[in-house]
């Protein structure tokens, strides 16, 4: 089933070796929408699927469940950036947004513990703040730490925070983005040999073409 935009109506459980027609529908979103996707979260502890529903090009609509479906929707606001790792979340409003007695600016990036969210929690902390010559250009997980991309008066700069587990003092440490490549599909930490830990992803247009 298509959306009349011609994207993914429905989401559906296959399981390997099945027939994908007899896939049972967990999700199905409505034919005026863009479309709807849903993934595996595996650095959560238990069984957590997202599903992402877009009602508009710059907006989505997020929930959280598991295999049988949806089960809580997200209280962010629809056109804002997000991106979850383990028991965290890092939130870029694309507007002005005033949560928990605070006022974030658009394009700052901000983040809080995820179960502390879904209880009710709004007090964020401020990973990153806009300026008049500066700019967020992307952002993304790397093995627990959130690696910030951002443009100082055209020039690629970066910075990484580790997310502490369980709630320590010091939730969002920051820590040196060092010997990594500034150019191509990924990025290494080339002081170290090929291990697992130690590679990084990178957005592709935000380090070859930073405009």
């Amino acid at each position: 089933m298509a959306t009349r935009s011609g994207y993914a109506r429905t989401v559906r459980l296959w399981k390997r070796g099945a027939d994908p027609l007899t896939a049972p529908m967990i999700f199905e979103t409505g034919s005026e929408t863009i479309g709807v996707s849903s993934h595996l979260d595996r650095t959560a502890e238990s069984d957590r699927l997202w599903f992402i529903e877009k009602p508009a090009y710059f907006e989505q609509i997020v929930r959280i469940g598991d295999r049988s479906g949806p089960k809580v929707e997200i209280d962010l606001p629809r056109d804002a950036w997000w991106n979850g790792f383990d028991d965290w979340l890092a939130v870029k409003p694309r507007k002005l947004w005033t949560v928990g007695g605070t006022t974030y600016a658009a394009d700052a990036l901000i983040g809080i513990s995820l179960s502390s969210f879904m209880a009710g929690e709004r007090g964020f902390v401020t990973l990153f703040e806009p300026g008049e010559r500066r700019s967020l250009q992307s952002f993304f997980w790397n093995n627990g730490e959130l690696i910030i991309s951002y443009l100082v008066n055209l020039v690629l700069s970066r910075r990484s925070r580790r997310a502490g587990r369980n709630g320590g003092a010091e939730p969002w440490t920051p820590c040196p983005a060092a010997g990594l490549l500034t150019f191509g599909h990924s990025m290494r930490n080339i002081t170290r040999p090929m291990e697992r830990s130690s590679f990084r992803l990178i957005d592709y247009a935000a380090a070859a073409f930073p405009t």
